[in-house]
């Protein structure tokens, strides 16, 4: 069963209204497993002044608060942390290597909203799947993309 394959899952989350759509999508999937531990993370850039960061960190957290909700109506707590960093790929993997050593992150559940390219002048570089689901490789984590 898979709350007994996988204990700790990373769903990154943004503040897009897609977003906050397929949250449920992700919400109906961990609902048969509350025994796996969610966290919900958001990347945030790295900011030239205090208030600056601070703006962003408070954007961040509202973002993490609407989709914590949603995973609330379905009977799902999940944690929240928000990852700073110019690459959020390597930021996230990092704080899955460093601060969850005692608890490490098996699981990164995406949705098909993050498969589109990321930026249209590189395509080469792939989507925001794509990349996290070789950054998860790398900590030994599965990726599960999710259709919404």
């Amino acid at each position: 069963m898979f709350s007994h394959i996988y204990h700790h899952a990373l769903v990154p989350v943004d503040c897009t209204e897609e977003c906050r759509r397929s949250a449920e999508t992700v919400a109906e999937f961990f609902t048969p497993h509350q025994n796996c531990m969610v966290t919900l993370a958001a990347t945030i850039s790295p900011s030239n002044t205090p208030e600056e960061r601070q703006k962003k960190v408070l954007h961040a957290e509202g973002a993490l608060a609407n989709i914590a909700t949603i995973f609330q109506r379905y009977g799902i707590y999940a944690r929240r942390t928000i990852v700073e960093g110019r690459d959020p790929y390597a930021a996230l993997q990092a704080k899955m290597l460093a601060v969850y050593r005692d608890e490490p992150m098996d699981l990164v559940v995406l949705t098909m909203r993050h498969t589109r390219t990321e930026d249209d002048e590189a395509p080469c570089l792939g989507s925001f799947a794509d990349r996290m689901a070789r950054r998860a490789a790398a900590v030994q984590a599965q990726t599960i993309i999710l259709p919404v």
